[in-house]
């Protein structure tokens, strides 16, 4: 399996971790509880009544988060092959893998401070392309029209994944009428909740959500999932957004505060719309993160992620006094 970062997947307990990007604010004082002791309903119909009323969409299909649409869509799609734009999401290539799917990388151009993708080269007909937006781990995002372009140029479906679109200044494609966009999306990051597994997929494709729906196992979703986000979205609608707002201008004032003080260490930061930020330091983001850690701070090194340098690294943007203490570690690091 590809390094998703993560204390816990490292074994490590006492270090503040940017290696994972969640919500800064943490999860809302008024998420309920759930209830376990019962079955959830197997067509999930008030979870997908609260979803589809509260994004404004006609229907959507329930998943155990975004992991469980990857290794779907696929199946229900059956593309002559899977494409991923790069850098991006490590899982794309792995599930494609596992399925039996030829796999290739288009790559986004690195125009110093952002990566951009304006077109696609052609990808032969029958295609799945996969596109995280904004993007993971590079911030950047690509705005609806552009969006729209590359998915009525193209032969075959865009399958864009907007994990952290919530947290995000970027431009939702939820609720298109284009037939070969398909939408994840997911609840984990903007709740900051890893734990909770619970997503969605919507596309104006009837063809492609009912064959999604037919694929996926009965009661995917686990009851306590199911309950807490129909609770949340049913009932405090309202509540929920204005917490996305307030998450939004809390993780805009971070970022600003957190790449001008890696810039003032000699990072090389991209500019970023998401919760977290893409940099270049002086040495490698291995020898970095192995150095920080010794000062009991975890960051994610992007050399993993395809069309990367080794010294690339992501950091997630935290609290205030949070990304302080990470600044203060680089800089003693790097004296």
């Amino acid at each position: 399996m590809p390094y998703h970062g993560g204390r816990r997947y490292l074994g490590l307990d006492n270090v503040m971790d940017f290696s994972v990007n969640t919500n800064p604010v943490g999860p809302p004082n008024f998420l309920g509880t759930c209830d376990f002791l019962e079955y959830p309903d197997h067509e999930y119909k008030k979870l997908r009544r609260a979803i589809s009323s509260h994004y404004g969409v006609e229907d959507v299909v329930p998943v155990n988060g975004a992991s469980e649409a990857l290794a779907v869509l696929p199946l229900a799609i059956r593309p002559s092959k899977i494409v991923t734009i790069a850098p991006s999401y490590g899982d794309y290539e792995e599930r494609a893998g596992a399925m039996g799917f030829k796999h290739e990388y288009v790559f986004m151009r690195d125009h110093g401070f952002s990566f951009r993708i304006d077109e696609l080269p052609n990808l032969g007909s029958g295609v799945l392309v996969y596109l995280s937006n904004p993007n993971n781990p590079t911030g950047s995002s690509v705005d609806a029209s552009t969006l729209r372009g590359l998915a009525e140029g193209l032969d075959g479906f865009l399958v864009i994944d907007e994990a952290y679109v919530e947290l995000s200044s970027a431009e939702s494609m939820l609720g298109t009428d284009l037939e070969n966009v398909v939408v994840v999306r997911s609840f984990t990051k903007a709740l900051s909740m890893p734990g909770l597994r619970a997503g969605f997929i919507y596309s104006a494709n009837e063809e492609v959500i009912r064959r999604t729906r037919e694929l996926l196992p009965s009661w995917n979703v686990n009851s306590c999932a199911d309950s807490l986000i129909t609770e949340l979205l049913s009932n405090y609608g309202a509540q929920y957004s204005n917490f996305l707002a307030a998450s939004r201008k809390y993780v805009e004032a971070g970022l600003r505060a957190l790449s001008d003080g890696l810039r003032r260490l000699g990072m090389h930061v991209y500019e970023s719309t998401a919760n977290f930020i893409l940099a270049r330091s002086p040495i490698s983001s291995q020898e970095l993160a192995d150095r920080l850690l010794k000062q009991g701070v975890l960051i994610r090194p992007a050399h993993t992620f395809a069309g990367l340098g080794p010294n690339h690294f992501r950091v997630a943007v935290k609290d205030a006094w949070s990304n302080e203490v990470l600044l203060n570690a680089v800089e003693k690091v790097l004296e």
